[in-house]
């Protein structure tokens, strides 16, 4: 354990205990390896384009919800019309 990678933990106001483990945490990756290297982190332009394209894909395209939102304005007139109808039904009964 470095002690200047302590001090630093504990001007961040970490209590030692907890400032201890986090160094005790760090030096077992770092003896194990099992840590992100610089290679690791490498991505290629093709790597990116394929998750983006993975990303995007499922998205509908302007033409689909240009067709929804036709779909969906069908669907609200119907709903109105039927409220219309059913509250005048409904008020022609109580008169």
């Amino acid at each position: 354990m470095l002690p200047r990678s302590l001090e630093v933990l504990e001007k961040a106001l970490l209590p030692t205990a907890q400032a201890r483990a986090i160094l005790d945490v760090m030096e077992t990756e770092f003896a194990t390896g099992s840590f992100a290297t610089k290679e690791d982190l490498r991505v290629t332009k093709e790597d990116l384009r394929t998750a983006i394209e993975t990303a995007v894909a499922p998205l509908a395209t302007k033409a689909e919800l240009s067709d929804l939102k036709a779909e969906l304005m069908r669907w609200m007139f119907v709903f109105w019309v039927g409220q219309i109808a059913t509250t005048l039904a409904i008020v022609k009964f109580l008169k």
